[in-house]
């Protein structure tokens, strides 16, 4: 990774020097044309399918919105990279966006961005992928399939084994694999067969279960028909990841960059489980249900409560290279039973007629969300997060009071002092 890295920056360097040829130039008349009209540029994150649909998704939500808008602009984008995380997000934003070739826009991008007031002339969403301005509900999906695909993945769910019609849940676990050349983000991982209970009771229902995934270590292999490996199947393909995405009843995550197909681009409802870092869920959509990673403390053998994690990890936090093993903290996986019961409520909630809470559960929603959103506030986080709409599994709550707790010891204080 190191080396590709290096390879890529030499790469822009080097094309960069040699576009200043027509970058000086044409930026001049960016420049001077400013009066008339703001001609914007903008970067595809190309290589993270997560960032590819999801930063795009929220720019065009905001651009309809009028935010970070003006009727007088044009934007002009180009991808980062040659590595493309799907070639169907690639025919998708090229119907939305006017995207050009790196090699012409990339010298003149720079070279702005090097200039006072640069500024002007970029494309800025207002916080990446996450909806905090809360547009997702408001607006529908800036991603469609034109008639032929809508065909094409027809048919191949019904070669797949799924009925015309039949409801399918989508699953994906983070592995090792996932992202093996960022290794420190490994804790983010989990074990796919804790899902199993959970599948099979889905199919109970009367749902397929369709796991997810580009690159899978693990299988997740089962004799009942309605579960479906496709990450381990002929059927995988760019395409039908992202199909699969959009039809999905709801989908089923440990927080991956996929999850912004089904989440973002097509409003899905979603389950998080084993989701680590607390602080960054995207709590923006009221058919969102989360349960997280325990943070067992072994010098005190006890579970660090919501503020001591917030206090210790989530504050200032970077997805590389946190300090859970730097400061003795292990994390601890979901059972198959705390999945399988997040899993049943969120076929509750969408039930046309939801279960009423009882006042206990509301209780510890109120508690949980009352010390989640002190917390934000404390460790300047609030910038992260719109209205808070989702939920945190009841029956997980019940099992895990340490998330409804806003205590931090005096031991722990003490380890980031």
């Amino acid at each position: 990774m190191i080396v590709f890295i290096r390879r890529n920056v030499t790469a822009n360097r080097i094309l960069f020097v040699v576009g200043l040829l027509w970058a000086v130039p044409l930026l001049i008349i960016v420049r001077l044309l400013r009066p008339l009209f703001v001609i914007r540029m903008g970067v595809l994150h190309n290589q993270f399918i997560g960032h590819y649909s999801g930063n795009v998704e929220i720019y065009l939500c905001e651009r309809d919105s009028g935010i970070n808008w003006q009727k007088r602009h044009i934007d002009l984008w180009f991808n980062q990279t040659d590595i493309i995380s799907n070639e169907q997000v690639k025919k998708i934003w090229k119907r939305q966006l006017t995207i050009l070739p790196k090699v012409f826009l990339f010298p003149v991008y720079r070279l702005n961005r090097l200039i006072p007031f640069g500024k002007f002339h970029q494309i800025e969403s207002t916080y990446h992928d996450r909806d905090v301005n809360n547009l997702l509900h408001t607006q529908p999906s800036h991603a469609s399939f034109t008639a032929e695909e809508e065909d094409m993945g027809l048919q191949l769910l019904r070669k797949m084994g799924i009925p015309e019609g039949a409801p399918f849940v989508c699953l994906i676990v983070r592995e090792s694999i996932f992202h093996s050349q960022f290794q420190f983000t490994n804790y983010r991982n989990a074990d796919v067969s804790r899902c199993m209970l959970a599948a099979e009771e889905l199919t109970k229902l009367g749902f397929y279960v369709v796991r997810m995934g580009k690159k899978v270590e693990q299988k997740f292999e089962s004799d009942n028909t309605k579960i479906l490996d496709y990450a381990s199947s002929a059927f995988r393909s760019d395409f039908m990841d992202i199909y699969l995405g959009a039809k999905c009843f709801f989908v089923i995550s440990t927080s991956t960059g996929w999850d912004n197909i089904p989440c973002i681009l097509f409003r899905r409802p979603v389950v998080y489980i084993n989701f680590v870092p607390i602080s960054l869920f995207a709590t923006w959509n009221h058919n969102t249900l989360a349960i997280f990673k325990r943070h067992w403390f072994p010098p005190q053998k006890r579970f660090l409560t919501q503020s001591e994690i917030f206090y210790l990890i989530d504050r200032g936090f970077v997805s590389a290279f946190p300090l859970y093993d730097e400061l003795g903290i292990k994390l601890i996986e979901n059972t198959p039973e705390e999945i399988c019961d997040v899993v049943m409520e969120m076929v509750d909630m969408l039930r046309p007629e939801r279960p009423n809470r009882t006042d206990e559960e509301n209780k510890m929603q109120d508690a949980f969300w009352s010390i989640y959103r002190h917390n934000l506030q404390r460790f300047n986080l609030r910038h992260l997060h719109g209205d808070l709409r989702a939920r945190v599994g009841a029956k997980f709550l019940a099992a895990a009071p340490e998330f409804t707790h806003d205590i931090i010891d005096p031991t722990i204080s003490r380890l980031r002092s």
